[in-house]
């Protein structure tokens, strides 16, 4: 049994084998669990029919899981993506499995040298925390085990495809919805489902959403970067335009 502390929300972990600890080494606390996983034997052995069938990795499927539930209520979920900070300003390149998530972190994080810093590479969190969008880093860091226990404000959200040529568009409400569940863990409950729709339309109020048709050949991340700020300032105008009538 031990504690972590993700987006800074104290877990208490009951675990049974030793992996899923060695896994959150680097977000484990002393503070009080404000919130307790237990993973049952026969639930690992469920998972373990459509998983790996190694217990010590089906446990950390399981726990995924719950705390995937158990963190809604502090309004936070997790997002399948990878998030980058360039200069305090975060951005999630959110796509499906290989179309080029690691690549962008990779290329954008040699772009900007230590103006960069990735977040994390496969599953961070979520969080409206005093009014703000916050990315923290996580355990699920991805098979290239990329990211970093820190949190940034998460300023764009960006979709990503294969494409010949590079360009950045942003895009429309509706085309977010359409893309974003394909990205996010869906409560089955259905009292989490609806605080969890709520997070939804929440993050897409209050962020720009893009898509970049991406090349790593072509791609010039400082170019595209400074058409996303621009975005993003004019943004963040246009909400208080709005705000203020």
């Amino acid at each position: 049994m031990f504690t972590v502390e993700i987006a800074e929300i104290p877990i208490n972990i009951d675990n049974r084998y030793e992996h899923i600890r060695i896994l959150c080494q680097g977000y484990l606390t002393e503070k009080d669990p404000v919130v307790s996983i237990t993973v049952t034997e026969e639930e690992i052995q469920k998972n373990a029919e459509t998983q790996t069938g190694r217990e010590g990795y089906d446990e950390v499927s399981c726990v995924f899981q719950q705390i995937a539930n158990a963190i809604i209520p502090f309004d936070a979920f997790f997002l399948h993506a990878a998030v980058l900070a360039i200069n305090g300003k975060g951005v999630a390149f959110a796509a499906k499995s290989g179309i080029g998530k690691t690549t962008r972190l990779n290329l954008w994080e040699e772009a900007f040298g230590d103006k960069a810093q990735i977040v994390n590479g496969d599953k961070p969190v979520l969080r409206f925390l005093d009014g703000q969008l916050y990315a923290y880093g996580t355990p699920w860091k991805g098979k290239e085990i990329n990211g970093n226990n820190v949190r940034t404000p998460l300023n764009a959200l960006c979709f990503l495809e294969r494409s010949d040529e590079v360009s950045l568009q942003r895009i429309s409400i509706p085309e977010t919805l359409s893309r974003i569940f394909s990205q996010v863990f869906v409560p089955e409950d259905e009292q989490s489902r609806m605080h969890f729709l709520g997070l939804i339309d929440r993050m897409i109020q209050c962020t720009p959403c893009f898509l970049l048709k991406c090349n790593k050949g072509k791609e010039k991340p400082v170019e595209i970067w400074d058409q996303m700020e621009m975005e993003i300032l004019q943004f963040i105008q246009n909400e208080q335009t709005n705000d203020g009538n």
